[in-house]
């Protein structure tokens, strides 16, 4: 709830008075407030400020949230007309028990809004203003006409028959039976147990079936009871019935991450065919901004993906001036609240370990259950809608997933690089910059993303913690390794270069020497070298064709290696093979089926996470190594003589 609210002299602003819309103007340190009924009342400023504080004045803009209106009678509606100026001007009092001050409520108002109707009684007013307060302030709650069923007056054991033949006979998905013949079922049975004077229904009456009915229908079938009659799709279709709205006061409050698959096939710069992309992104609830886009080609959700994905919470996105982008991306800072699924990428120790480094509060998602994450749904329903349906290549949702891959295969035509400068072009300068009706009062209006995210970060604070700068090489797994005479691998890469020799040197160590790397699946042309007794850290670019790895995947790096051997077996045997009919090709792109993620199959390992959060911790804290500043005697017995002859690239 925003606190710092600045009012100007005469500046009539609307605002909400306990839940009542109402204005409020300012003449030098007064406050004249004028409610839904007209009549106004003042407001000392340390009165206006106490109920900031409280909440009982608010300035949220109303039409961020749609209220859900339940079906009202006639009836209803009149008492409601009828019971709202009472309860509003109840409100307004400061001793609202006192009989004096009921009555002049009931004066006041009965002249003004209720002139021919029948005044109420001071006690009747007053039990209406509680049930008011503990409604929440609902007019509504107090009004409505719904009645609560009368209970069952019945013996337990007679109550206990018709269960189980409801059981039995009636509450099935499948061959249940009508409600006439369950009541014949239950006449039979009773008959039966009743002919035992030893039973304790030998002295009861059987229940008429119009009884039976209304126990049926009304009274001893709960909703839970009568979902057993569902299928399993018409059971799910009844749970993610929206029975609330969101409500929101401000940026940052709740933001949802979720990762599709855009089934457009993608082409390397050297028309190698990668596969569909993998498109994480994360939205603004309140603004419906999006704060940090990545895409992944090759495989299931990474943990490095998700890495990058929150990275981008940290500082203003600079890809919209990369890509020559007309506005610019300024949408960034840690939220009260994630949420995401319970995904293999977005469940792992490192991410774990990162979201607690940065005290994000973490919410995981029942599996299958995209509802509860509606607004990043929604966003990558709106992109294949207004986007993706566009470009050449792209199939649209198939079942058959063999037919499905080759579908793509075959119309592939765009770049990764391509598809990437796209998808942020739209974000920027299309998606922000139009009016989106979440944020528009019954769709009429002209608020966009951009504009409400820029106009709530002037009195939302982003909480981007001052050590933020630590957090920026953290794009990847940390690792434990021992680093050889040769270098560190990873992911079938070899790492070295003259400084990370320097270090070894430097140190007196001896090989095989334990590091910690920081490996990145989404950049293999580097990696992070930290050297734990040493606090250092280096570095590393890859051994062999670093220019051409930088920027690249492991997958456009493995399908990249397989394309050369193709073509290096096509050029020994003179015989032209397509590279994609090659079976190192067919088995790079082969994608295992990867098992099903079941809701609560998994277990917060705490020690696993703290581990990772030490080793981050001890990463940022590390210095990068200089070797100028480092010139003490060196050690050189762990090297051979050839060692100093192979210089490496440094970067």
């Amino acid at each position: 709830m925003r606190t710092d609210i600045s009012i100007e002299q005469a500046d009539a602003r609307q605002c909400r008075i306990g839940g009542d819309l109402a204005k409020i103007t300012r003449v030098d340190d007064t406050f004249i407030v004028v409610n839904s009924t007209g009549i106004p009342f003042l407001l000392s400023e340390h009165e206006f400020n106490g109920h900031v504080q409280t909440g009982f004045v608010s300035f949220d803009a109303p039409q961020q949230v749609r209220a859900v209106v339940p079906s009202l009678s006639p009836d209803d509606h009149y008492q409601v007309e009828y019971w709202k100026p009472y309860l509003t001007a109840m409100d307004r009092e400061n001793y609202p028990g006192s009989v004096a001050v009921r009555e002049r409520v009931i004066h006041a108002v009965s002249l003004r809004h209720a002139a021919g109707k029948p005044a109420p009684k001071p006690s009747t007013l007053y039990n209406y203003y509680r049930r008011y307060l503990a409604a929440g302030r609902s007019v509504l709650a107090v009004v409505n006409s719904t009645q609560k069923p009368s209970e069952v007056r019945a013996n337990p054991a007679l109550i206990a028959l018709f269960s189980e033949v409801m059981d039995d006979h009636y509450l099935k998905p499948t061959g249940a039976l009508s409600l006439l013949r369950c009541h014949q079922i239950m006449q039979k049975n009773f008959n039966e147990l009743s002919s035992n004077k030893a039973h304790p229904l030998a002295s009861e009456k059987m229940i008429s079936r119009s009884q039976f009915y209304n126990w049926a229908n009304h009274l001893l079938l709960s909703p839970k009871d009568l979902s057993k009659k569902l299928s399993n799709k018409e059971r799910t279709v009844m749970r993610r019935k929206a029975v609330q709205k969101f409500k929101l006061d401000q940026i940052l409050e709740r933001v949802e991450v979720d990762a599709a698959t855009i089934n457009i096939g993608l082409l390397d710069d050297d028309g190698n065919y990668l596969g569909a992309p993998l498109v994480y992104a994360m939205i603004d609830c309140y603004s419906r901004s999006i704060i940090g886009l990545h895409v992944q080609v090759g495989g299931g959700e990474r943990s490095s993906s998700v890495l990058h994905l929150y990275r981008q919470m940290l500082a203003p996105n600079q890809e919209a001036e990369q890509y020559g982008c007309e506005n610019d991306w300024p949408m960034c800072g840690i939220p009260s609240t994630l949420v995401s699924d319970s995904g293999p990428g977005f469940s792992s120790h490192q991410v774990s370990a990162f979201l607690s480094q940065v005290h994000i509060a973490d919410i995981k998602a029942e599996v299958r259950k995209p509802w509860k994450k509606p607004f990043v749904e929604r966003f990558f329903q709106t992109c294949r809608t207004q986007l993706f349906s566009t470009l050449n290549g792209y199939v649209g949702k198939r079942k058959d997933q063999k037919e499905l891959d080759i579908n793509m295969k075959d119309a592939a035509c765009m770049t990764l690089r391509q598809f990437r400068e796209i998808l942020i072009r739209y974000i920027v300068d299309d998606y922000h910059q139009r009016p989106h009706r979440g944020l528009n009062e019954h769709g009429a209006g002209s608020l966009t993303p951009y504009q409400v995210w820029k106009s709530q970060a002037r009195f939302v604070p982003s909480n981007i913690p001052a050590n933020a700068e630590q957090f920026h090489y953290i794009k990847g797994v940390v690792e434990t390794r021992k680093l050889q005479r040769e270098g560190v691998s990873a992911n079938g890469i070899t790492y070295q270069s003259d400084e990370l020799d320097a270090v070894v040197k430097e140190y007196g160590l001896q090989y095989p020497v334990p590091c910690t790397v920081l490996v990145d699946d989404e950049d293999v042309g580097s990696v992070t070298v930290l050297f734990n007794d040493k606090g250092v850290k280096l570095i590393v670019p890859a051994k062999e064709d670093f220019d051409h790895l930088t920027g690249k995947s492991v997958h456009e790096y493995k399908t990249w290696k397989n394309s050369a051997a193709s073509q290096q077996a096509i050029s020994e045997l003179g015989q032209q093979i397509p590279v994609d009919e090659t079976p190192v090709h067919q088995a790079a792109n082969a994608q295992k089926p990867r098992k099903k993620a079941k809701a609560h199959n998994r277990k917060t390992n705490i020690d696993a996470i703290q581990e990772q959060a030490g080793l981050m911790t001890e990463m940022g804290e590390a210095d990068y190594f200089d070797p100028a500043a480092n010139s003490t005697t060196h050690n050189d017995d762990v090297f051979d003589a050839d060692d100093d002859e192979e210089g490496y690239e440094s970067v």
